[in-house]
């Protein structure tokens, strides 16, 4: 099953049932109570406010398999919002462009949550910012030469 849809919805079809609610187990509070106040998971997938925490609830409904769905274009707009929570929730969902885009400001959180589907240019640069995390997250993918200069070998 797809994780993105092609349809936009103009109101929510779904309401806060009890397998619903239990997305949120493990959610902030703010980021729960805000959730609720909405009128279900597709609301909150919808909605312009709160990027990271609807990007948060994008890991969950595919971890369980949840039928509510985030149009490719709000996943692109929540990603160049907060491009390191879109990484460590959405990274598989992300367009290579976006995801570029996206390790290019976070290339923290791109070693830590998507080193694997980065490309071996972006995987390089984003060792050289952070030699640690590449080594720590992504050693096994980094070329020798990379992972010598990460190791403080070369000169």
């Amino acid at each position: 099953m797809d994780f993105l849809s092609s349809e936009k919805r103009k109101e929510p079809e779904m309401s806060w049932t009890k397998k619903d609610k239990s997305l949120l187990e493990g959610a902030c509070a703010d980021g729960a109570r805000w959730a609720l106040s909405l009128s279900g998971p597709q609301a909150v997938l919808d909605s312009a406010d709160h990027p990271d925490w609807s990007l948060w609830l994008v890991g969950r409904i595919r971890e369980q398999a949840h039928p509510a769905r985030m149009t490719p274009e709000r996943l692109d707009a929540c990603a160049e919002a907060r491009p390191w929570a879109a990484l460590e929730y959405a990274a598989p969902h992300l367009t290579p462009s976006r995801l570029d885009a996206c390790a290019e400001a976070a290339p923290w959180a791109a070693l830590r949550y998507a080193a694997p589907r980065l490309t071996k240019k972006r995987l390089d640069a984003c060792a050289e910012v952070w030699p640690g995390a590449a080594l720590c997250y992504a050693a096994p993918l980094l070329t020798p030469e990379r992972r010598a200069w990460c190791k403080g070998e070369t000169q």
